[in-house]
């Protein structure tokens, strides 16, 4: 058996690419299909580890983020994202090597920034080893409980929430998110419970198993007033919410220049995927 060979998304991938996404994350590979219809004409928005014919590993770069700081030019921004190898191909390197490719092709492409969100913390260090990209937008989580309809709350629109969005941040240091990353998002919202909400005069990217909420975004003067009302619209009584700023590492950063932005590490990135 030969080295696998990494290279880009093919169509003809579709399925094995689909299949390993399913086995390490457990999306049902009809929920992996719509984010491949998504994004697939995307230039460089796949590598694969191709070994003998089998994909033993996956990962995507999705374009259109900017990152906006005050003063500054816009930057363009790529979002690394479900980065998955088959088990049995595990501790190869085959994850680093995807991941340096996906960044390389994107900043030969002209993006600024590669932005990630760890999915551990165990794996911070592993993404500022392997790829360079550091920590930075740190976030705060609160746990909110005693629902409270005192706020009028609504559904949005993915682009009605991006719109609103746009306004509530605007003058802020952060990342504006395009509309096939509201679309992906929209699209988990069906698969596993969720919405895009107006929350009196803010906004919440909600997910609830009807049981308990994740609210994944929630921009508004007054958070735990705001979150109190997603629980009483939700029918939950517990939130666990994400909250610009505080101390706890969220996003990674791999700049295309070698220097991060003056002012990154304080702005928000936004909702990182159900």
């Amino acid at each position: 058996m030969s080295d696998a060979v990494i290279r880009s998304y093919r169509p003809a991938d579709r399925g094995q690419a689909a299949g390993l996404w399913n086995r390490v994350f457990g999306d049902p590979e009809e929920v992996v299909c719509a984010f491949l219809d998504l994004f697939g004409a995307q230039s460089g928005f796949c590598m694969v580890a191709d070994w003998d014919g089998t994909i033993a590993a996956a990962a995507y770069a999705m374009d259109g983020l900017t990152l906006c700081l005050p003063g500054q030019r816009p930057a363009s921004g790529t979002y690394l994202y479900a980065v998955a190898t088959d088990p049995e191909f595990r501790k190869r390197g085959l994850a680093a090597e995807i991941c340096r490719a996906l960044r390389d092709a994107a900043f030969a492409r002209g993006i600024d920034c590669l932005f990630t969100h760890p999915a551990e913390m165990s794996l911070f260090p592993w993404y500022e080893e392997k790829t360079g990209a550091v920590p930075v937008m740190p976030c705060r989580t609160r746990t909110v409980t005693d629902p409270d309809a005192a706020l009028p709350v609504s559904e949005l629109s993915p682009a009605e929430y991006g719109d609103l969005r746009e306004k509530l941040l605007a003058g802020t240091a952060h990342v504006a998110i395009p509309d096939t990353f509201l679309a992906w998002e929209h699209r988990l919202h069906a698969a596993y419970g969720g919405a895009f909400l107006r929350v009196g005069d803010g906004i919440a990217d909600v997910f609830t198993d009807g049981k308990t909420a994740e609210i994944a975004e929630l921009l508004h003067d007054a958070p735990e007033c705001a979150a109190r009302a997603v629980l009483a619209h939700c029918g939950v009584r517990t939130a666990r919410v994400t909250l610009p700023g505080g101390d706890t590492p969220y996003i990674s950063c791999a700049p295309a220049s070698g220097t991060l932005p003056a002012g990154l590490e304080q702005a928000w990135f936004g909702p990182v995927f159900g």
